[in-house]
Formats: structure tokens, sequence, C-alpha cells
């Protein structure tokens, strides 16, 4: 019964360890690209095809780049507008604080955020397709400046209650095909999704 034992413990430690195939060097480090197929809204309104990746505000200002755990903190703390790499390394997938969406420069003059009314309607009416996730955009970053894994994708929402503490996130399960509306603390970060006019 012992040999049996210690058989198992060798196994399961030489299980763990096995190696990890290395990325090549010349690998590009372009963005990640969307392949999400949301449905449509309604007659005139779908979500754009990508994600929003951009790092300055309408007006030129930039916005906060706050890839360590103090500075994404400090920013959450302090309510200013901030974003990151999820994967710094290969400069992929970009989160943003929901400060950046309240902002009154905006993150694009041709920006549409869904609201939280539109949102609810939207998780009433629809059937989110069920599609296979690239677990990138799996990915949360909460207020403290921890990274998560989530079995949804999470986009910001853009609240109609400006002063309201807390904001909205629209929650994509695609293992599930489900949708729903969520609160979320404006210091975490998720994605930015927007509208096609």
């Amino acid at each position: 019964m012992r040999l049996l034992y210690f058989g198992l413990i060798v196994s399961f430690v030489f299980s763990c360890g096995a190696d990890v195939a290395k990325e090549p060097k010349n690998k590009k480090t372009a963005e990640v690209k969307v392949e999400i197929p949301m449905p449509l809204f309604s007659d005139d309104m779908v979500f754009a095809d990508e994600f929003v990746i951009a790092k300055k505000f309408s007006n030129g200002d930039n916005i906060l780049h706050a890839q360590s755990k103090a500075d994404w903190a400090h920013a959450a703390e302090n309510g200013i507008p901030a974003w990151c790499y999820i994967d710094s390394i290969n400069k992929q997938g970009i989160l943003y604080n929901g400060y950046c969406v309240t902002d009154e420069r905006d993150i694009s003059n041709d920006v549409i955020y869904l609201n939280e009314v539109d949102a609810a309607v939207f998780c009433s009416v629809f059937d989110a397709p069920e599609v296979d996730e690239v677990e990138l955009y799996m990915t949360e970053r909460n207020y403290q400046g921890n990274f998560y894994v989530l079995g949804f994708q999470n986009i910001w929402v853009d609240g109609t209650n400006k002063d309201s503490g807390m904001k909205y996130v629209l929650s994509y399960h695609p293992s599930r095909a489900q949708v729903q509306l969520r609160r979320a603390h404006p210091g975490n970060g998720y994605f930015i999704r927007t509208l096609k006019k």
C-alpha cells in the first residue's frame, strides 16, 4: 500500500512539471482580433467588430497606463481613468477601468456605448450565441490590481446615473450562451466594446 501511495505521488509531481512549448522570439505583438459574433441588437444597432484599444482620449490626452498593481490600485482609489494590458509581454488584451467610460473627454468622438437600460432589454430579448472563447477575453482586473480569469467576458456599459458608486458591465457566458447585466466597482478593469452607428 505504501509503495502504491509513493508511486501516485511521484507520477503527480512529474505530470505537473511538464515542459511548456516556448514561443518563437520573432512572434508579432499584434492585438488579438475579436471573434465573438454578438447578436444583432436592433435593426440599426449592432456591436462593433472589435474591442476598443485606444490609449488616448478624443482630445488627445493620454489615458494613464497603469500596468503595475500599485498604479492600478492608485488609479482606482483616486478615480483616475486608466488602462492596462492583460498580457504585457505580447501587448495583448486592453482592459479599462470604469472611469474611462464616464470621463467627459470620451475615448473617441465616434463611440456609442450601450447603456444599462438598453443592456437590460438586450439581456431579456436576445440569446447570445454559443461560441468557443479565447481565454484572454475571460480576464478581469479588480480595483486592487489583481487579475482573474473568469468563465465569462465582461464589457463596460455606460450608466445613465453618473454619480452612482457602482457601474454596469454586460457579462457574456459563451459556454452557457447567456448574457446578463451586472454591477461592478468602477476601479475594476474590463473590456470596452461599443456599438456601430
